[in-house]
This record gives structure tokens, sequence and C-alpha cells, in this order.
């Protein structure tokens, strides 16, 4: 079963916040990047019960490859919820509100 993805609008923003620092650095780079996340979301999608849960007894954690990211995810009967596309270099206290 291949499950739906849903965004949550914190992730959106962490996705927004990542896209402009990666465009300000190179133009194009941000789009790359986007692509890089939609193929991660895939690879969630199609086996998502794979990786690892990392925050209390739920939250499960995929670690992008070739990127400092984390894509932290809920799995519901018959979605994925993405509540955070979290850099690794960031406290991750930032995420308390998100993992409650």
């Amino acid at each position: 079963m291949i499950y739906k993805i849903h965004v949550s609008s914190e992730a959106e923003l962490d996705l927004q916040d990542s896209y402009n620092w990666y465009e300000s650095k190179v133009e194009g780079l941000g789009e790359k990047f986007l692509s890089h996340i939609d193929r991660n979301f895939e690879t969630i999608a199609s086996n998502p019960f794979a990786y690892a849960v990392r925050f209390r007894s739920f939250v499960r954690a995929y670690v992008m490859p070739y990127s400092p990211y984390l894509i932290l995810y809920i799995i519901t009967e018959e979605s994925i919820k993405i509540i955070a596309v979290f850099h690794t270099r960031l406290n991750p206290i930032k995420l308390k509100d998100r993992l409650a």
C-alpha cells in the first residue's frame, strides 16, 4: 500500500525556509532541494514502517541521504503526516511543541 502524504503547516514553513536559504546561495538550488524532498517523500510513502521511531512512541524519522535533514512523520491508517523537515544542526528543542 502506498500511503498519501500530508504535510503540516509547520513542515511547510520548514520547507520554505530551507528553499529560501538554498536559493540565496545558488539560484536553482532551492528547486533541487524540493525535488530531493519529493523523492524522499515517495520513499517514505512506499514503506513508512521501515524507518525508526525516534520520538515518543509514534514519531518516525527518515534520515535524508546526502543531506543534513530529518523528515519526521506520523503514520495514520491511510496517510502519513509530515510534522517536520528538520536540519540536524538546529537545536531539537525547536521541535518540542510538534512532538507533544
